[in-house]
């Protein structure tokens, strides 16, 4: 079971890596229009969701050492 958690853990902070960067590609566009400001608040929401798994994970893989 570790083993799995640190697989999913290593995928999930190279999701985590994808998003940001996607964030800010969308941060810095010249224009905004709402959906622009849609996409901004759907990878934030995404970004936070990640984060918690992340941390669930970690805390876990702790929890067994």
């Amino acid at each position: 079971m570790k083993y799995n958690l640190e697989m999913i853990l290593e995928k999930l902070e190279e999701r985590k890596k994808y998003i940001k960067k996607r964030l800010w590609e969308e941060i810095d566009k010249p224009e905004v229009d709402n959906y622009s400001i849609a996409k901004v608040n759907n990878l934030m929401g995404y970004d936070l969701g990640l984060e918690f798994a992340i941390e669930a994970i970690e805390e876990q893989l702790d929890n067994e050492k």
